[in-house]
């Protein structure tokens, strides 16, 4: 048995006389336990070359149910945005997460897309490992920002059971391996780019309002320091993306045209004004999709026993007008500006003690910081109409946190004929600063027969823009007073929705 041998590709070679020797190609994928079985003949004068095509074979060593996406798959295989970790909904019981498919109604509107395995909640559910340390955000439960398409070797998807070593979480693991440097030199340069001239036009998009601007690029490169000793990898991939945002064919029609729910009824930037809040202007944003990400690898081979990989992730995410509410269902007031800013840099060592013992040793960092501002002049209450349309200021989230996550994790394995031990500690504080503001300054939540004023809300002392519910988290002594235009960070000022 040989622990801790890195993905890839390797040929194996038994020799022992007087027999002949035996020679085959072996794939070795992130968390698999490789076993060949080896028959060697008796010497003869004939020898016969067999030329075999490697595949992944049944791992008899563990019980888990899990999938490889291999270098290939991640190549060939079409993707919309090119994001990896998309590659994950290959696998049997997994999804994408709810709060996800719906904007930003969770806690944490994360940019990275969130998985639900076997219909758990997609935060803190699942585990996921880059390069055998943990890239996991602790306050929010789903991973760090994806690392680019063209910077993964491969990644592992188990689902269960899983062995202790990889986690506590309920869901899933997820380890991805990154691409290291080799003898030889080789890189690639990319574009792909769309445009809504080459398009169709979208026909829930605003009235002369139709944009899409798409362009991601990007280039690696990987080679040789010093030849079979050290060598280094690095990749730089950016995205600037504008598009219109998808409105309802109710909002379409019914922001600025009276009589939606019947004659004499208003429209919606009517009631937003007897209300004293701004109206609404469908064309007045563009959903940005920009980012900026780098990485940069080292692979050291200290000795024959010895492995050194030194890693650094960054990532610039700048989103600007996501949706803050199910898709087609929000008012240009209820987007959200999102931008992230997310580091790591890890360690990990590799060492091979005589034949017996394996320790593999590892360090990492991260530091992010995340924001989720409102859009639009000040900070209005949430107007929430069932089923219809949400508009507004922040509702249900948190619009600033930050996190620095350490880790030091040690992994010892110990080998005696057919059996293996393994045992480690692994030791990670977080620290954690955030800001929340649920329902700030307040909610109003209506049905559409109250907000427009239509039957029964027709008559006083009822009327257009009548809530059934309020949802405060202001001091009573507030309630009935204008609001008045803030900018974040939220300080001591406190104002309410006025009461009409």
């Amino acid at each position: 048995m040989i622990p801790g041998l890195p993905a890839g590709q390797y040929q194996l070679k038994v020799e022992s006389d007087p027999f002949g020797p035996y020679q085959a190609s072996l794939t070795v994928a992130v968390g698999q336990n490789a076993s060949v079985p080896v028959t060697l003949g008796i010497r003869t004068v004939q020898e016969n070359v067999d030329v075999q095509e490697t595949a992944q074979g049944v791992d008899s060593q563990k019980s888990e149910v899990s999938q490889v996406i291999d270098t290939q798959k991640i190549s060939d295989l079409p993707i919309s945005g090119r994001d990896f970790i998309d590659f994950v909904l290959l696998t049997p019981s997994v999804t994408v997460g709810r709060s996800t498919s719906v904007g930003a109604q969770s806690p944490f509107q994360e940019t990275v897309l969130q998985l639900s395995f076997s219909g758990l909640r997609e935060t803190h559910s699942a585990f996921f490992g880059l390069d055998g340390t943990d890239y996991t955000t602790s306050i929010s439960g789903v991973q760090r920002q994806s690392p680019s398409q063209d910077w993964v070797r491969e990644f592992r998807v188990a689902s269960s059971p899983y062995s202790a070593d990889n986690g506590r979480n309920l869901g899933a693991v997820v380890n991805t391996v990154t691409k290291s440097g080799g003898n030889d030199v080789h890189g690639s340069v990319y574009e792909f780019f769309r445009n809504h001239k080459l398009d169709s036009n979208n026909l829930l998009s605003a009235a002369g309002f139709n944009t899409l601007r798409f362009n991601q690029f990007g280039g690696n490169v990987g080679g040789p320091l010093r030849r079979d000793k050290n060598f280094y990898f690095l990749g730089y991939e950016g995205q600037r993306r504008a598009e219109s945002p998808l409105y309802s064919s109710f909002i379409l029609h019914c922001t600025d045209n009276p009589g939606c729910l019947g004659p004499g009824t208003p429209s919606i930037n009517q009631v937003k004004q007897s209300l004293g809040l701004q109206p609404e202007n469908l064309g007045s944003i563009l959903q940005i999709g920009d980012y900026d990400k780098f990485f940069g690898k080292l692979t050291n081979v200290l000795s024959d026993k010895s492995t050194l990989n030194i890693g650094y992730l960054f990532n610039d995410d700048r989103k600007q007008h996501i949706p803050g509410a199910a898709p087609g269902q929000g008012l240009p007031s209820f987007y959200r500006n999102n931008s992230v800013r997310d580091q790591t840099v890890y360690g990990n060592l590799l060492h091979v003690f005589g034949g017996h013992w394996t320790s593999e040793s590892v360090l990492n960092f991260g530091r992010r910081i995340f924001h989720l501002d409102p859009v639009g002049a000040g900070l209005e209450p949430a107007i929430l109409v069932a089923d219809l349309f949400s508009s507004g200021g922040i509702q249900g989230g948190v619009h600033y946190y930050s996190e620095q996550h350490f880790q030091a994790a040690e992994n010892v394995t110990y080998i005696r004929r057919n059996h293996s031990f393994k045992f480690g500690g692994d030791f990670a504080p977080v620290w954690i600063g955030a800001q929340t503001a649920f329902f700030t300054p307040g909610a109003g939540i209506f049905t559409p027969q109250s907000f427009f004023g239509a039957t029964p809300f027709d008559a006083p002392p009822f009327g257009p823009g009548t809530p059934v519910e309020f949802l405060f988290l202001q001091p009573r002594s507030f309630f009935g007073q204008q609001i008045r235009p803030r900018t974040l960070p939220l300080r001591s000022t406190k104002t309410a929705l006025e009461h009409r």
